[in-house]
């Protein structure tokens, strides 16, 4: 009886190891990988969720799936994932809205950004011009510090909406000078760049994508580039940073996976993602939409997860948006 009992209890333990078993690196993955994306699908998120999808399912010879979860900034998506089995079948496409800049604007959110996820890789990082209509004075970013500074108040600036990665930009941009600037927000880019090209704002932050045209037809000038480095796309507008040392504000994106998930798959993903954005193909794919690619460690894109949540939570408060 007692070498039954014995069998019997080495058989349950190895059928509740069973889905840890399923978990290793050699295995994986043995079934349907879903990448969750906190935007609707056509959208440069979605896009790279795909170009990814297709490659990893190549890569690894299993099948990733990219599946959209629009809404909240991204919270709808980051739930769904911080919720799901810790296994490697679910990841997260998280960008700087949901894991950076919302935990300073939301009094409860219903994840943990930082505790309920195991970061893999930071995919790339798309930086925005600091746009000016053409009749302002400021030749330089270093000379609308100077006018900035000369008369804090003064002068108006545009962005999408409030709280977004536009008005960000601009109140990091003015805390690092030490000035104050009134904030004009419009509903969404498009709005915003109509009032810029009509001088309704004089001034403001918006992406390479859709600014570039305009500065390339003399409707606006480009001062400078929110990341630390010039970009390729335009090498003669320099980096802010150039100016105001240490400016780095950018959007990104990175892959998540859900906390616990273990250790030796998310270093297999890590790899294979490093070495698909890292491609020539890929990251020339990003390089035509003014995404730079990354491909960065673990350890590295939790860096920037908590670098960029204190940097936004200051300027947040520094702009008088309070947690709602």
């Amino acid at each position: 009886m007692l070498r039954w009992r014995l069998v019997i209890g080495a058989t349950a333990a190895l059928l509740a190891i069973s889905p840890a078993l399923a978990q290793t690196p050699d295995n994986y993955p043995s079934r349907p990988v879903r990448i969750v994306v906190g935007s609707s699908p056509g959208g440069t998120a979605d896009t790279i969720a795909r170009l990814l999808a297709a490659q990893l399912s190549e890569r690894l010879g299993g099948t990733f799936v990219v599946e959209n979860r629009a809404g909240a900034s991204g919270a709808v998506a980051a739930v769904a994932v911080a919720k799901a089995p810790a296994d490697g079948y679910t990841l997260m496409l998280a960008a700087v809205n949901s894991h950076a800049i919302l935990p300073g604007l939301a009094k409860a959110l219903q994840y943990d950004h930082v505790n309920d996820f195991a970061p893999v890789s930071l995919l790339s990082f798309s930086p925005n011009l600091l746009l000016l209509h053409p009749t302002f004075p400021a030749k330089t970013v270093g000379e609308l510090v100077d006018i900035l500074k000369k008369s804090p108040g003064k002068y108006d600036y545009g962005s999408g909406g409030v709280g977004g990665s536009q008005q960000l930009a601009m109140e990091v941009m003015l805390l690092a000078i030490g000035s104050k600037m009134t904030h004009v927000p419009f509903n969404g880019s498009g709005q915003l760049l109509t009032a810029l090209i009509a001088n309704t704002v004089p001034m403001a932050f918006d992406t390479m994508t859709t600014a570039v045209p305009l500065v390339q037809g003399g409707q606006l000038k480009a001062l400078g580039i929110s990341s630390l480095k010039r970009s390729e796309v335009m090498p003669d507008v320099p980096a802010i940073a150039e100016f105001v040392p240490d400016f780095d504000v950018v959007a990104w994106n990175g892959i998540l996976a859900p906390a616990g998930t273990p250790v030796p798959i998310i270093d297999k993903l890590h790899k294979a993602i490093a070495a698909i954005v890292r491609s020539p193909a890929i990251s020339g794919r990003l390089r035509e939409q003014g995404t730079t690619a990354v491909g960065s460690t673990p350890a590295e894109f939790a860096a920037v997860i908590d670098r960029d949540t204190r940097k936004f939570e200051r300027a947040l408060r520094a702009a008088g948006i309070e947690r709602q």
